[in-house]
């Protein structure tokens, strides 16, 4: 069969250049799937739950599909850049009230999200009781989605009446996200970053305009700080050189000191920037025509490689791995349903392939979703987002997927963790990946955020028969 190509979200819904779309492709791939199976994929209905996952949900998202979504490293603040024109704030606040057995399922209003405390093992409240907890006055705390009961108190580390220490990974606290400001583009909103100190954010529009907002002041004043002669797709701030980089579809990328209307650095690209992404001191950028860029952003913006994807279809997402790890690299997404992982030294053997977010069900052949996001939480473990409206969690040395979780019955636009990895928000609307036919205003945008679990992390621990 002929693919079916919609038009693109990332330039905007008059200017189709076969960004990609849920397709259908014949024939076998030359690459494997890793993770067990050969399709991850599949859109389930999900209209009348809009939160299968039981993840918290945001309130007040906005009219039209998320972009691009940042967390602040310390996960108290969200922003979110969306096709509407805004740019919307929330604050996430975090509370340890206690809750009793009556509040498991207090819905959506709320959730319980980790806080890594460095303890370790696993959370079992009957011996915690028993070893006096309970005495010294330590309540329960309730572990969403599944409920299980552990004592604050040796979550906090303490040894009861017997010594025993350590019982939890995590000590689980109560969590709400509190719409707080929200300011606004001439066009689209397409890309936003937050700065290291987490109060100062930045978002960038197909007005070509660079924005940054002070969330930390009292009037929480925005302007403008540059521009670019097209669309600005893509952007992140580099705490470790205090600059940020932006991508636009003016085949260029800017680096910007933030105290100066001037950028301190430009680089011109192949191509429009469609993707950016920053791991000091490396930057790699997609763009189009399958085209990848890399930098040494040491002394300045400095060509350091130029390649042509790995992969045979239009680049949709890419994430280099985090600085920590040893070999560097990146992962890099594609509207054909798969992903590469590929190191900087090109090491045959070391670099694979493989697919993701395909309807599993063959007849009478299999559907294919677009890669819509990528995200690392450590040096092994990152997430894909697809337009199937799932999520899965893999480690690509183990070349495993650890984890999946049920499709939101519309496709996911973006997802982000926050420093630490203990939360994953993600943003489920409409990617115009049927083109204007499959629009509809009623859609309503959903964003959530999610507690990572140490199964996300280790996947499913095996049954070990004695």
């Amino acid at each position: 069969r002929t693919p079916t190509v919609g038009v693109s979200r990332r330039e905007s819904r008059d200017m189709a250049f076969n960004y990609g779309s849920r397709s259908t492709f014949g024939g076998q791939s030359s690459f494997g799937s890793f993770g067990g199976g050969s399709s991850l994929g599949g859109s389930t209905a999900a209209a009348n739950n809009p939160n299968p996952n039981n993840d918290l949900m945001v309130p007040n998202t906005p009219k039209d599909s998320v972009s691009q979504m940042a967390l602040n490293d310390s996960a108290s603040g969200l922003i979110a850049a969306s096709w509407d024109r805004t740019v919307s704030f929330w604050q996430i606040q975090r509370s340890s009230a206690q809750v009793s057995g009556s509040t498991r399922d207090r819905g959506v209003a709320h959730s319980h999200l980790p806080v890594r405390e460095g303890v370790s093992s696993e959370g079992v409240s009957s011996e915690c009781v028993s070893a006096g907890c309970e005495a010294l006055g330590h309540r329960p705390f309730c572990a969403l989605p599944t409920p299980t009961w552990t004592c604050r108190g040796c979550m906090l580390g303490c040894k009861g009446s017997s010594g025993i220490s350590n019982f939890v990974s995590r000590a689980w606290v109560d969590l709400q996200a509190v719409p707080t400001a929200q300011m606004s583009h001439e066009a689209p909103a397409l890309c936003c970053a937050f700065a290291s100190d987490g109060s100062t954010a930045f978002s960038g529009g197909a007005d070509g305009k660079v924005k940054m907002w002070q969330l930390g002041s009292p009037s929480q004043t925005e302007g403008q700080i540059g521009a670019h002669d097209a669309p600005v797709a893509a952007m992140q701030f580099v705490p470790e050189i205090n600059l940020l980089i932006t991508g636009g579809w003016d085949k260029k990328i800017k680096a910007w000191d933030c105290r100066s209307p001037n950028p301190v650095g430009v680089q011109e690209l192949p191509e429009r920037c469609y993707c950016l992404s920053s791991s000091f001191p490396f930057l790699g950028v997609a763009t189009a025509q399958r085209k990848l860029c890399f930098y040494n952003l040491q002394g300045g913006l400095q060509l350091q490689d130029q390649r042509e994807s790995p992969l045979k279809y239009q680049s949709s997402c890419m994430c280099l791995f985090p600085s920590e790890t040893q070999r560097p690299g990146f992962a890099l997404g594609s509207v054909e349903g798969r992903v590469a992982i590929h190191y900087f030294k090109n090491d045959k053997d070391a670099n694979f392939a493989f697919k993701c977010h395909r309807d599993s069900n063959p007849n009478p052949m299999p559907r294919i979703y677009a890669v819509n996001g990528l995200a690392f939480h450590s040096r092994d473990v990152f997430t894909t987002m697809g337009s199937d409206g799932k999520f899965h969690f893999w480690n690509k040395s183990k070349k495993t997927r650890l984890k999946g979780y049920e499709s939101l019955g519309e496709s996911i636009t973006c997802g982000c963790f926050n420093k630490t990895g203990e939360i994953f928000a993600y943003s489920a609307g409409y990617d115009w990946r049927e083109g204007a036919a499959g629009y509809q205003e009623n859609q309503q945008v959903r964003i959530f955020l999610h507690a990572v679990t140490k199964e996300d992390i280790e996947g499913k621990p095996k049954n070990r028969s004695r």
